[in-house]
């Protein structure tokens, strides 16, 4: 099989998974519009930042790769691996991000309606 053959053949696998990761925070950030308080509360107490643990796991898997595979497969093919699995951690960090942002701004708003419908209790 010729390099690029590979190259393609790669490409469309890790293409396929950031499209996945894509329409997962797409699908992520619609259903998080969904949240009851009590899941927003849920995943606020859950103080583990996964997407920095994701981040960091990225950069220690590329100096590991680069130790390890470095030598043993072209360096154009390392190259676009290393980018394309960068990428989905990327993604899949934005992805953890944003469910922590999401469920923060939820619990921001339904505070701020119980301050609204406070004052117009004090109101009446």
């Amino acid at each position: 099989m010729s390099e690029t053959a590979v190259f393609i053949l790669i490409g469309c696998f890790f293409l396929f998974f950031i499209a996945l990761e894509v329409v997962m925070l797409i699908i992520g950030h619609k259903r998080a519009a969904e949240y009851t308080l009590e899941k927003a509360h849920k995943e606020i107490q859950d103080e583990s930042n996964n997407w920095v643990i994701t981040l960091v796991a990225g950069v220690v898997g590329d100096v590991i790769a680069w130790f390890w595979l470095g030598s043993r497969i072209s360096r154009a093919a390392f190259i676009f691996v290393l980018i394309c699995v960068d990428l989905l951690l990327l993604l899949l960090a934005a992805i953890e991000y944003d469910t922590k942002r999401m469920a923060k701004k939820k619990i921001r708003e339904s505070e701020q309606k119980g301050i609204e419908q406070q004052g117009e209790d004090h109101r009446l």
